[in-house]
């Protein structure tokens, strides 16, 4: 199954699960086999997510080889490195670990 299609489906049973315009507070509703299904359809979305991200991220960094000097993806973007490349598009924290 593609990478997408696996977002699309986890995400799917969550909102037939949590059709709520707050799904945070509806999940005291739930009973206990609904809240497990929850995590774990959740958790599906999150693997495929960083499977994409993580392709995605080694893409960038293959587009930003040194070899490339300034034609690169990172430094075309105004970034030294990859990782700082990756950071402002994810907005991460400059003190979170990044590959």
């Amino acid at each position: 199954m593609r990478i997408v299609e696996r977002i699309n489906e986890a995400a799917a049973r969550l909102s037939a699960r949590l059709p709520a315009p707050d799904e945070i507070g509806e999940l005291e509703s739930l009973d206990d086999e609904a809240l497990l299904a929850v995590i774990a359809d959740a958790t599906e979305a999150r693997k495929a997510a960083d499977v994409l991200i993580s392709a995605g991220s080694a893409l960038v960094a293959r587009r930003s080889v040194r070899e490339l000097g300034q034609a690169g993806l990172a430094q075309r973007k105004g970034h030294r490195t990859t990782t700082r490349c990756r950071r402002r598009c994810t907005r991460a924290a400059d003190d979170e670990g990044a590959p």
